[in-house]
C-alpha cells in the first residue's frame, strides 16, 4: 500500500476544486505543502507580494507546526 502525507492530500483537494494558485506564509511547514501544490501544478506564491499589495489572492493557505 503506498502512503501519501497530508500535504499531498491538500494539494490534490486544491487541485479537484479548480485551485490553480495558491498564496501562502513561507516556513518550515509549508515547505512539504509547496512541493506537494507545485508537483499538481498549483502556482504557489509567498504572501509578500500580497503585502504589497501587487497581488490580490483567491486562496491563502497558513499552516501552523506541529509540537
Amino acid at each position: 500500500m503506498a502512503t501519501i502525507t497530508g500535504s499531498e492530500v491538500l494539494a490534490q483537494a486544491l487541485r479537484s476544486q479548480g485551485v490553480d494558485t495558491m498564496f501562502y506564509l513561507m516556513g518550515g511547514p509549508m515547505l512539504e505543502t509547496e512541493a506537494a501544490c507545485i508537483k499538481l501544478g498549483i502556482r504557489a506564491i509567498d504572501h509578500l507580494p500580497v503585502a504589497a499589495g501587487r497581488e490580490r489572492p483567491r486562496l491563502a493557505v497558513r499552516r501552523a507546526g506541529a509540537r
